[in-house]
């Protein structure tokens, strides 16, 4: 923003995907961010979905690194996992696991280079 600093009282936070979604849907020209998991075909339907550089927000794009903006989910320790946390963290990252995290609307770390 060239050094501009933002009005710290401008705009609203909200508290779950669905209040951010209700807030952009009911305030015209507002603007917000939303996880790709949660853009089911209902939320297209209410929401302008932008592009950057003319590229969609869509899983293929994001893996061939086309979409710039995005970001990994992440689950932490205290220290490194061991026993029933380690088999939890290992299951989810696991092929084994690959069709659920996609039926979810999230892209397999598999997936991921």
């Amino acid at each position: 923003m060239d050094g501009v600093k933002e009005k710290e009282d401008l705009g609203t936070v909200q508290d779950s995907s669905g209040a951010v979604r209700t807030a952009v849907k009911a305030n015209k020209g507002s603007i917000s961010y939303l996880a790709l998991s949660y853009l089911t075909d209902e939320v297209k339907g209410d929401l302008n979905i932008m592009a950057i550089d003319e590229v969609k927000a869509e899983k293929e794009n994001i893996i061939s690194k086309k979409y710039p903006f995005w970001s990994y989910e992440h689950m932490y320790t205290k220290g490194e996992a061991k026993d029933l946390t380690k088999a939890f963290i290992d299951y989810m990252t696991s092929s084994e696991n690959k069709a659920a995290v996609e039926k979810l609307g999230y892209i397999p770390m598999s997936d991921m280079k």
